[in-house]
C-alpha cells in the first residue's frame, strides 16, 4: 500500500511540472525599450537572448511599435 502511495505521488509530481508553465516555476522574463542613439524607440528591432556558453539562441523576439519587448 506505501509503495503505491509513492508511485501515485510521484506521477502526480510529474504531471505538475509537465503542466505548470515555466514562468510560474519562477522563471523571469526579460523586458526594455530598444532606441537608437538619439533616444527614439526602434519599432520591429529584432531582440536576441543567447548563451553565455555556446551562443546559441535561448529566447527572441521582435520590439512593438513604440520599441518595447518583453522576452
Amino acid at each position: 500500500m506505501k509503495s503505491q502511495n509513492v508511485s501515485l505521488l510521484a506521477l502526480l509530481i510529474t504531471f505538475l511540472y509537465m503542466v505548470i508553465p515555466g514562468e510560474t516555476l519562477g522563471q523571469t522574463g526579460v523586458s526594455g525599450t530598444v532606441t537608437d542613439e538619439k533616444g527614439s524607440p526602434l519599432p520591429s528591432a529584432i531582440v536576441l537572448v543567447l548563451s553565455s556558453a555556446d551562443s546559441s539562441l535561448v529566447r527572441g523576439g521582435i520590439t512593438d511599435k513604440s520599441g518595447w519587448y518583453h522576452l
